[in-house]
């Protein structure tokens, strides 16, 4: 499984999600943070896709290589609105 790869992914859609409630709540000095993040993270994926792909083989041996080592990004706290 692609365990690093996924988390990058879900980081990214999840960064995404949030870049215009932030922006609207900043009054836009978010956008170039949130930016320059998203593009970090979609810069990322070949180096996470090689990491994964190495870490096959560990795998496939019962050893959870990348495995436990990325918390679900549904688990992040959500989004809230300052009052």
């Amino acid at each position: 499984m692609f365990f690093m790869t996924k988390h990058i992914v879900d980081a990214i859609v999840l960064n995404f999600r949030r870049c215009l409630p932030y922006m609207w709540e900043s009054k836009g000095l978010s956008l170039p943070v949130s930016t320059i993040l998203i593009f970090s993270e979609v810069v990322t994926i070949p180096t996470a896709l090689m990491f994964d792909l190495m870490a096959l083989s560990f795998q496939k041996k019962d050893l959870p290589v990348l495995k436990e080592d990325f918390v679900d990004m549904s688990l992040t706290p959500s989004f809230k609105k300052k009052v």
